[in-house]
């Protein structure tokens, strides 16, 4: 899906997907926070891209039931060390990818 036009409404589909493990939303701009709510409702993912989207830090809380994502890109969007704090503690992302999420952001 990287650089669709997906929307809150389009997002949807993933609900219907119970097997759902990898999804690559980067550069989908319009997605939102009903958006991340769908997406971290898709508990069994372990790969997300989330690069250049409009998502910020209060957005990440969304995704606290993802306990067993691996890999997370959020380069390119405004969420901040603060925003990786939503994240379970039994989340230990080995692919980090940001820009913004450094200590003292």
């Amino acid at each position: 899906m990287e650089q669709a036009q997906i929307t809150d409404a389009g997002i949807t589909v993933i609900e219907a997907m119970p097997r759902l493990s990898y999804l690559n939303v980067s550069w989908c701009r319009a997605l939102s926070d009903e958006s991340l709510t769908v997406i971290g409702r898709r508990t069994e993912l372990t790969w997300l891209s989330l690069d250049g989207t409009s998502i910020s830090d209060e957005e990440m809380r969304h995704l606290r039931h993802l306990t067993t994502l691996a890999v997370l890109f959020i380069a390119s969007t405004q969420v901040t060390a603060d925003g990786l704090a939503h994240l379970p503690l039994t989340t230990h992302p080995s692919g980090w990818s940001t820009a913004t999420a450094r200590p003292g952001d």
